[in-house]
């Protein structure tokens, strides 16, 4: 899901006129700040997009009440990069 959230977030981001060099990310393996991006704005900015992400979270109804398969739909939601409670 990560993944899905990292490009949205970064098409958002070009969406905005953030250039292509704006989100460039360390690359440099050991580093304590490896996959992070290096300008302080859009670190703080991607932050705020997974604390967003990580508060939305749909609560599915009783199972007697789906004409689909269960986890068709959690598959389905969790795709879309929300989170379903269990």
């Amino acid at each position: 899901m990560t993944d899905k959230m990292r490009e949205e977030f970064e098409a958002w981001m070009t969406g905005l006129g953030y250039s292509e060099s704006s989100l460039w990310r360390v690359d440099i393996e050991g580093s304590p700040r490896f996959g992070q991006y290096m300008g302080v704005t859009v670190s703080e900015m991607w932050s705020a997009w997974q604390a967003s992400r990580a508060a939305l979270v749909v609560e599915l109804p009783t199972p007697a009440h789906w004409s689909l398969d269960r986890d068709m739909v959690i598959d389905a939601i969790e795709a879309a990069g929300v989170k379903v409670k269990p």
